[in-house]
């Protein structure tokens, strides 16, 4: 079995069984969504173009990364049985799809779509060719598939009128429903490929792409179902975004085993420095391209006299000269950062103690000034008396990590494209002020805050127009507000203000008139000057709630109350 599934392996139930409910529940999702939107929903339609388009790049794009990791998988002989298959397949849909958003709603629209699920169940379908069969190699059969998808999307939008027709008022024909079954049936097939795979090898990445297929060959049969924007059509549109979530589960957590496997590397290695140390005048030159490699380094020093010997590259991370600044038992401690030095000297004397200290997380401060992480760890030597001999340490570098690390957060908690706090981050700030509110007897106010007009400006000039709009939005509200408040996009023209420390309904209003002042002055974007409102709904804790949920709840009706009565306005609960 190859190294990307030993972690996987070894417990290979209980995330199999994972995988099966959401198959299952996926399924179950599917048949409810039909139901309702035959019953009680049956006649009910949102034309959500901009939602639609979203969905559809997103999973574009996913399919897309999905399929370069699969190529770079089987390079390795990483990931599933069938990398090269199932990466023409996703990229054969990612195109079509992507074409498919962009396009206007009409007969290439459906089509588009069609021949993506057509074409992508029919790649599937190739994965039950034998490997010994393959006349191809690894990257010239998802590129000859990357230039035919790119030529039919193209020819779609040059010669429309060679595209059988696909949809009649607002009714999929034959053909339509004939490509989506297709495909879809095709999917289902190789998803039982894919199950007998995973059966035989035990290898838990061919039960993902199973769950792929399943839920992509859900949604293509849902769609002869479904008519454009109703209830059915929104529902395999959820499923196959879903569907792509599971392929990009895939990619994340196939770099979370090799990440674990390059830390339990590195952990290994850190040992295996530690022990070298001790006997560095043997196999310095080993040891200092090791160190070099793994940004890390060691020192010893005697704990009577004082003297201490560095790495090189411990110099190298702390931005000292090797041979120009000779190390003393206090060098590493002043360059700590002064808010880690008692922390510090705290483990150190532990370590004297028990004998050694647990891998400890540490900010130095360089000579220009540059600060760095560093995880610090060490041990004691001692003579036949046990007395205290020496101090063995090692210094790993992890400031990138942490840079990355802090990135992912903010990615995690932000807004991609306005940079707000995204709904996660508010609702935590949310509970802390709810929770500070209830212990200090204080009022905070909760605003829903959604755009007038801004649709119709998105319709008619364009999604560039559209988003330099709402990131010229979020930089007034931002600015309109306390460095103690918060303002979170929540949706596509939508925001959340949590407000703090609010003295009563006449403060909240001040703020809630200066929103609307600011968000309705007009806007310079390129050639274009841009008016649009504002419909803030606000509830106040504890008078409209005392849950974050009911809050939110009371806030958000109260906005779609506010533009039904006129827009360009606020009320209260």
């Amino acid at each position: 079995m190859d190294t990307l599934n030993k972690d996987v392996t070894a417990k290979p139930v209980s995330l199999a069984t994972i995988l099966w409910v959401i198959i299952a529940g996926s399924l179950t999702i599917h048949m409810v969504v039909m139901i309702i939107g035959h019953t009680i929903l049956a006649d009910w339609r949102w034309t959500g173009l901009a939602v639609h388009t979203s969905l559809e790049i997103s999973g574009a794009i996913i399919a897309l990364f999905v399929a370069m990791f699969l190529l770079r998988y089987e390079r390795y002989g990483q990931g599933t049985h069938f990398n090269v298959h199932i990466a023409a397949a996703l990229i054969c849909m990612g195109v079509l799809d992507g074409f498919h958003a962009i396009v206007e709603v009409g007969n290439t629209f459906v089509w588009l779509h069609s021949i993506a699920t057509f074409s992508g169940g029919l790649l599937f379908v190739l994965v039950f060719i034998p490997k010994q069969w393959y006349t191809f190699s690894a990257i010239s059969w998802p590129l000859f598939v990357l230039g035919g998808s790119l030529v039919l999307g193209l020819m779609s939008f040059a010669y429309p009128e060679v595209i059988p027709t696909m949809i009649v008022n607002k009714q999929f024909t034959f053909w339509a429903v004939l490509l989506n079954v297709v495909g879809g049936i095709a999917l289902f097939i190789s998803a039982i490929k894919l199950i007998w795979s995973y059966q035989r090898y035990n290898n838990i990445d061919d039960l993902l792409f199973c769950l792929h297929c399943s839920l992509f060959g859900a949604a293509a049969i849902m769609f002869q179902q479904s008519s454009l924007w109703d209830t059915s059509w929104w529902g395999w549109h959820i499923l196959r975004l879903l569907a792509y979530a599971i392929a990009l589960w895939f990619v994340i957590n196939g770099e979370a085993k090799i990440m674990n496997e390059l830390e339990q590397h590195r952990f290994h290695l850190t040992e295996l420095v530690a022990k070298q140390t001790q006997t560095i005048a043997q196999s310095e030159a080993q040891l200092i391209d090791a160190q070099r490699v793994a940004h890390l380094g060691s020192w010893q020093r005697n704990i009577a006299s004082g003297k201490a010997v560095w790495s090189d590259e411990l110099y190298r991370i702390c931005g000292l000269t090797p041979g120009l600044d000779a190390p003393t038992q206090d060098t590493l401690i002043n360059i700590l950062h002064p808010d880690d030095k008692d922390e510090f000297l705290a483990q150190y004397q532990r370590a004297l103690i028990e004998g050694q200290t647990p891998e400890r997380e540490y900010r130095i401060v360089r000579p220009n000034g540059e600060i760095r992480w560093l995880q610090i760890s060490g041990m004691i030597s001692y003579d036949e008396l046990g007395n205290p001999l020496n101090v063995l340490g090692t210094a790993l570098d992890i400031t990138d990590h942490k840079i990355k690390e802090a990135q992912i957060e903010h990615l995690a908690n932000h807004d991609a494209l306005t940079d707000l706090p995204a709904l996660r981050l508010c609702r935590e700030r949310m509970g802390n002020e709810l929770a500070r509110a209830k212990r200090n007897g204080t009022l905070f106010a909760v605003m829903f805050v959604d755009l007038d007009g801004f649709k119709l400006i998105n319709d008619n000039l364009g999604h560039d127009v559209g988003d330099d709009l709402l990131i010229k939005v979020a930089q007034r509200l931002t600015r309109c507000l306390r460095d103690i408040d918060t303002v979170a996009r929540i949706g596509g023209d939508e925001f959340l203000v949590l407000q703090t420390d609010v003295k009563n309904e006449s403060s909240v209003s001040i703020v809630a008139k200066k929103l609307i002042e600011t968000i309705s002055t007009s806007y310079v974007i390129g050639q274009h000057t841009i008016e649009i409102g504002a419909s803030i709904g606000i509830s106040l804790y504890p008078a409209n709630g005392d849950t974050i949920s009911t809050l939110m709840k009371q806030a958000d009706q109260t906005m779609y109350r506010v533009k039904k009565s006129g827009k360009n306005n606020f009320d209260f609960s």
